[in-house]
């Protein structure tokens, strides 16, 4: 099987962090020398979005970097780092709109971007329904870039009930509490991204 076909399997069962190591082995054995432009391109483009999917905003930084100027300038790459940049200023508005403009011609690419899209929206309803206490339809529909309709029916799907105008957002569960170590690095690592989203992503 070869590596695109790999990825494109592991793509399609969900396996991000397998998906990534194949990418990375991929690089590290210079496989993408042996490969035609549009393959190479979607390799990288699928090692981006993957990190993206597992949050590692950092090294999907680095792969961007990284990645050859052919590579970058192809439409699946440079799609792939417009949701990772949106996602380093934290606007899943943004980020969505992104995925939604870009141009996921091959399998592995379409599958994961689509897979993205639904966990920054469910994220963001998760931000919303924390945030906010009561708020009107206009502004539901607003930050989740969606039409009035469309956000109305998502909400009632939710529980959301629409009382006087305005609903009432139903919190997500909390989440399970990290041991000691776990909770320390997590706090670390929030600080380190704070401080280079500050810098900026090029």
């Amino acid at each position: 099987m070869t590596t695109v076909a790999t990825v494109e399997r592991l793509a399609e069962a969900g396996d991000w962090t397998a998906l990534v190591s194949t990418c990375e082995d991929a690089e590290l054995d210079l496989v993408h020398d042996d490969l035609e432009a549009a393959a190479s391109a979607q390799l990288y483009a699928a090692q981006l979005l993957g990190h993206l999917l597992l949050r590692e905003l950092e090294a999907a930084r680095f792969v961007w970097k990284r990645a050859p100027a052919a590579a970058q300038a192809h439409a699946e790459v440079s799609g792939a780092w417009a949701v990772g940049k949106a996602l380093w200023r934290r606007d899943t508005t943004a980020a969505r709109a992104a995925l939604t403009a870009g141009s996921w011609t091959s399998k592995a690419a379409s599958t994961l971007a689509s897979a993205l899209e639904r966990r920054v929206e469910e994220e963001e309803w998760d931000t919303i329904a924390r945030a906010f206490t009561v708020v009107s339809p206009e502004t539901l529909a607003a930050r989740l870039g969606l039409s009035a309709a469309a956000a109305a029916a998502a909400a009632q799907q939710r529980g959301w009930r629409l009382e006087e105008g305005t609903y009432r957002p139903v919190a997500p569960p909390p989440a399970t509490k990290p041991g000691p170590g776990e909770d320390a690095l997590a706090q670390l690592t929030e600080y380190v991204a704070h401080l280079t989203a500050e810098v900026g992503a090029a």
